[in-house]
């Protein structure tokens, strides 16, 4: 139920370094497509990257970041 989902909501702040297969990375978009969205605002973009590309638009997000001193360097650790 929807109290069901909302209830056991958590959040995750520590991540494995495990990948996520395709399959479970289209079934999450296939599900979350059918999500509401704040004032019906549509269409929804999703780019999802990895390997290089990852590594690529992780790098220009930090660099805006740190460009423009948005978080302190510790807020700023990933991997």
């Amino acid at each position: 139920t929807v109290t069901d989902a909302i209830e056991s909501r958590r959040s995750i702040r520590q991540f494995t370094s495990q990948a996520v297969s395709v399959d479970v990375l289209r079934r999450i978009l296939q599900v979350s497509s059918r999500a509401a969205s704040g004032g019906n605002i549509q269409p929804w973009k999703v780019y999802v990257v990895s390997g290089t590309a990852r590594d690529r638009v992780c790098n220009a997000v930090m660099d805006k970041i740190r460009k423009e001193n948005m978080f302190s360097e510790t807020d700023l650790e990933y991997d």
